[in-house]
C-alpha cells in the first residue's frame, strides 16, 4: 500500500510541542530543507528539535521562531561557520539549548531503539552537560563501578531526506553514504512517525541495500530538489552562492532582514596572526609543535573542519610518524587513512573517500572503538581552559543568559576516553585562560585524578598549545594545576 502523501499533509501532522528529529549529511548536504520550509509556512511552533549535527534546517526554524529547544551535539554550518540565527537569538533566552556530547546523544537514542529505559554509559562523566540534562547514575551489580544512566530519548517524528525510496517506504541505501548516515536510520527507527522526503520514488533495485524497511516508515513525500540550498551527492551540489549571498547576510543582519528572507524564499516561493618571522607564521609554528605530540603508530581521531589540527596530522605523517593511523570523521561513512591531502573536499565529494581510503566505517563503529580506548590522540579546540585543563566549548557569559552559545560535539567524550587529548587555542589571553569556567563541558585533572581511576577513564589533557607557548600536563597526572602564563621554552 502506497505511503506517498503531499508535503503539506506531512507537515500538518507536526503539532506544537512535538519532539522532532532531522537527519542530514555534512554541513551543507542532504538536509530536509523543503520540509522545514513547509513547517515555517504552516507556522509551526514550540518544536523540540533533535539533531546530531544540527545545521541549516534547524537554524531556519530558529529564525522563524518555531523552536522551543535544541537537543544536539553541535549547532552550526561546519565549514561555513556558526549558525547565524542560533547565535543571534540564543542570548534572548527564547528557546532552551540542551547540549549533548556525541556519545551521550547516541546512547539515549540507542536506549529508545532497544526498548530500554536507560543504558549504562561512561561519557561525559563529571561534565556540566550531564548535570544540565539531569542524567542520573547507577551502580554496576557486577563490580563497584558507577555509570551514567543515559535515559531513553523518545521522538514523535523523524524527518530524513534521501535520494531514492519506493512508494512503500523502503529506503535505498546510497552507493556513497555520507557523514553520519547511520544517525538518520537510528532516528527513523526510534520515532513514532518517520517521514521520508525523497528526490525520486522508484522501486528498490537491490534488496541487499535497503536502509529502512517499509514498516519503519510512516509516510513518503516526493520532494525533488528538496534539500536545496544544501546538496545531494550525485544529484546536485550545495548552493553556496545562495547561502553566502542571501541566507547568511539576512540572518546576520537581524530580525527584520531575516523576515524579508522568509517572505521571499519561503512564503512567496513554492583569525589570522601576523608572522613572527618572515620565514614562518604563528599558525605554522603551532602546527609544528602540535605535530610533535603525535607518535609513530598512534591512532588519531580527526574531526571535520579543523584545518590547523589537520595540517599537524598530515605533517606528522609525512615526517616522523609515517605509521600513524587516523579516522577522518567527516566523510562518507568515516574514513580510515585517506591518502588525499585535501581532507575538507571529502565533506562534499564522497568519491574522494572511496578512492583514497584504506577503509570506510560507520560512526557507530568509531563510537565503540573510542569508548573501548582505541583512540590515542585527538586535537580539541576549546573556548576556555582552566588551570586543571578542564574546558568550556559551550557558553560565553552566564549559562542562563549566554552572550553566545556553542556545542562541544564529542569534546566531553574525548576528555574521558582518549589516551592523549591535546588542546589548542589561537589566542593566549584572559578570555581563553580563566580561573573559573563559565561552563564545564569536559573535565580535566581535578580531584587529583581519583575520579579518573575510579571510572577507568583516560589520563586527561596532555598539552595546551597556544601562540605563545605549550602548557604541559603530561607530568601532572595527579591533578596538580599548571600555570596559564607564558612559559618560555
Amino acid at each position: 500500500m502506497s505511503k506517498v502523501i503531499s508535503i503539506e499533509a506531512a507537515a500538518r501532522l507536526v503539532q506544537p510541542g512535538a519532539r522532532i528529529a532531522f537527519g542530514g549529511g555534512g554541513g551543507m548536504m542532504r538536509r530536509p530543507m523543503g520540509f522545514c520550509r513547509e513547517l515555517v509556512r504552516q507556522r509551526a511552533r514550540e518544536l523540540h528539535v533533535f539533531q546530531f549535527l544540527a545545521g541549516l534546517e534547524t537554524d531556519l526554524l530558529i529564525g522563524a521562531r518555531a523552536v522551543a529547544s535544541t537537543n544536539a551535539a553541535y549547532v552550526g554550518l561546519l565549514e561555513y561557520g556558526p549558525a547565524p540565527n542560533f547565535s543571534r537569538i540564543v542570548p534572548e533566552g527564547s528557546f532552551k539549548v540542551n547540549e549533548y556530547s556525541e556519545f551521550l546523544l547516541i546512547a539515549v537514542l540507542r536506549a529508545a531503539d532497544m526498548g530500554l529505559p536507560f543504558l549504562p554509559w561512561k561519557t561525559p562523566w563529571k561534565s556540566d552537560l550531564t548535570a544540565n540534562l539531569g542524567i542520573k547514575t547507577v551502580r554496576s551489580p557486577y563490580d563497584d563501578g558507577e555509570y551514567l544512566a543515559a535515559p531513553a530519548c523518545h521522538l514523535d517524528f523523524a524527518v530524513i531526506h534521501v535520494h531514492r525510496v519506493d512508494a512503500d517506504g523502503y529506503v535505498h541505501a546510497p552507493a556513497a553514504p555520507d557523514l553520519i548516515y547511520d544517525f538518520d536510520y537510528l532516528i527513523g527507527r526510534v520515532a513514532k512517525t518517520t517521514i521520508v522526503c525523497a528526490e525520486e520514488i522508484v522501486p528498490v533495485s537491490d534488496p541487499a541495500r535497503v536502509a529502512l524497511i517499509g514498516p519503519e516508515v510512516a509516510h513518503v513525500v516526493h520532494t525533488p530538489r528538496g534539500a536545496w540550498p544544501t546538496g545531494v551527492f550525485s544529484a546536485y551540489e550545495p548552493d553556496i552562492e545562495h547561502l553566502s549571498g542571501e541566507y547568511l547576510k539576512a540572518a546576520n543582519d537581524g530580525e527584520e532582514a531575516f523576515a524579508a528572507y522568509l517572505q521571499k524564499f519561503v512564503f512567496d516561493w513554492n583569525c589570522g596572526h601576523e608572522s613572527m618571522n618572515p620565514q614562518y607564521s604563528l599558525d605554522e609554528l603551532m602546527c609544528v609543535q602540535m605535530a610533535r605530540d603525535i607518535e609513530d603508530g598512534d591512532w588519531v581521531n580527526h574531526g571535520a573542519v579543523v584545518p590547523l589540527a589537520g595540517a599537524a596530522l598530515m605533517l606528522a605523517k609525512t615526517t616522523h610518524a609515517p605509521n600513524l593511523n587516523f579516522f577522518y570523521l567527516g566523510t562518507v561513512f568515516n574514513s580510515i587513512n585517506p591518502s588525499t591531502p585535501d581532507l575538507a573536499a571529502m565533506l562534499i565529494d564522497p568519491t574522494l573517500a572511496y578512492t583514497s581510503s584504506r577503509a570506510l566505517i560507520s560512526h557507530h563503529d568509531i563510537v565503540n572503538w573510542t569508548a573501548r580506548g582505541g583512540c590515542d590522540l585527538q586535537f580539541l579546540r576549546p573556548l576556555q581552559v582552566d588551570r586543571f585543563g578542564s574546558v568550556n566549548v559551550s557558553v560565553i557569559g552566564s549559562p542562563e543568559r549566554p552572550k553566545a552559545r556553542f556545542h562541544g560535539i564529542a569534546v566531553a567524550d574525548v576528555m574521558i576516553t582518549c589516551r592523549k587529548p591535546v588542546l589548542y587555542v589561537t589566542e593566549h589571553n584572559h578570555r581563553t585562560f580563566v580561573s573559573s569556567l563559565a561552563f564545564c563541558t569536559g573535565l580535566g585533572h581535578t580531584d587529583k585524578g581519583t575520579w579518573r581511576r575510579r571510572m577507568n577513564a583516560g589520563p586527561g589533557p596532555y598539552h595546551v598549545h597556544t601562540p605563545l607557548c605549550v602548557l604541559d600536563f603530561s607530568s601532572r597526572r595527579r591533578g596538580s594545576p599548571v600555570s596559564c602564563g607564558c612559559i618560555p621554552e
